[in-house]
């Protein structure tokens, strides 16, 4: 029984670490979507899988996303 109980545990463990990275858990919609006045009141920035910085700013109040892209120099 309590190996069923950290079975599930870990599943829902790492299911939950896999929906924040993705960004599902933080914003609510397709870039954000949620209503803001100034930058403060959106959610912090992050990192991504492939390693590009994502940045939430406030436009037109609403939460938008915006992803930083770094130009490669040989």
């Amino acid at each position: 029984m309590t190996k069923v109980v950290k079975f599930i545990y870990a599943i829902i463990l790492f299911f939950s670490l896999f929906l924040l990275s993705s960004g599902h858990i933080l914003s609510s919609g397709h870039n954000g979507g949620q209503p803001c006045q100034t930058d403060e009141n959106c959610p912090f920035s992050m990192m991504s899988a492939n390693n590009q910085r994502i940045i939430f700013k406030c436009v037109n109040t609403i939460c938008t996303k915006f992803v930083e892209v770094h130009e490669r120099t040989c």
